[in-house]
């Protein structure tokens, strides 16, 4: 029976996302302030997520902006996050001053780090492509292509996309995107608006490179957004998770100022 189990365990895969809850307002650029001004707190956040009920889990997700730093070094991202005590496999996303994206989008910055002896190693970042004065053109898309947004976990390969990245404006649908079988975007905010708008582009994804595609969206919360049903169905599951099968299997955890969601794959 227990080698069964470890048969199992090598072909499924549990992603663990995190949903922080910002409670001291955005600014005009889309950041949390507790991104930058609460840096211990995420850590803390971070930590739970890799110590509690975690045993079988093999990757953490974050939203993006779940650090603000004011360089561009990534030697203090692996500063912060090597000082964990327990370690999973992680994407997290990253705001960084203006003016320091080479691709001309918002300064938000996907990284993919690989636990191993205990020490983190970067295996993949993307910087975002779209911003709000992007349209869809040439430029736009050479820009997403030109950055490796594939990486693989276990036995399941991953695209990454960075909050904006998920419109089809930026990807063009298969023009853009790699045939991979998860597709993780990660998102700053929660307007309520961009709820049907986050349906749309998941739909896109699915209509092009296949319905039974797996497409997960992380974000950063605000309180109210927790009562009002926009991001929660009436049975408190989150909405951006897809399929549907997906959705329904979930199971989620919360606490004071973040959201733990777990899936199995």
């Amino acid at each position: 029976m227990k080698n069964s189990k470890s048969l199992l365990k090598k072909y499924y895969m549990k992603i663990r996302l995190i949903l922080p809850i910002c409670n001291n307002s955005y600014n005009k650029w889309w950041h949390c302030k507790n991104a930058f001004l609460n840096k211990r707190n995420r850590l803390n956040i971070l930590q739970k997520a890799m110590c509690f009920k975690s045993n079988d889990i093999d990757l953490v997700v974050t939203s993006n902006n779940f650090f603000g730093l004011n360089d561009k070094s990534e030697i203090r991202l692996k500063g912060l996050i090597n000082s964990l005590k327990c370690k999973k496999d992680l994407i997290i996303g990253v705001d960084f001053p203006k003016r320091t994206n080479p691709f001309d989008g918002i300064c938000a910055k996907v990284f993919y780090f690989q636990q191993k002896n205990k020490q983190y190693i970067l295996r993949q970042s993307i910087w975002e492509v779209y911003h709000s004065s992007i349209k869809k053109n040439n430029k736009t898309l050479d820009n997403f292509k030109k950055q490796s947004r594939t990486i693989k976990v276990k036995n399941k390969s991953i695209t990454l996309l960075s909050c904006g990245d998920i419109l089809k404006d930026i990807h063009q649908g298969k023009k853009g995107l790699s045939n991979t079988n998860i597709y993780i975007s990660l998102a700053h905010i929660d307007f309520k608006n961009y709820l049907i708008n986050y349906k749309q582009h998941i739909s896109n994804i699915q209509n092009w490179m296949g319905s039974n595609k797996i497409v997960l969206v992380t974000q950063q919360l605000s309180d109210d957004k927790l009562n009002n049903g926009n991001f929660f169905s009436k049975s408190k599951k989150y909405k951006l998770i897809y399929p549907k099968d997906l959705f329904l299997s979930q199971n989620i955890y919360f606490f004071k100022n973040y959201i733990f969601i777990d899936i199995k794959i």
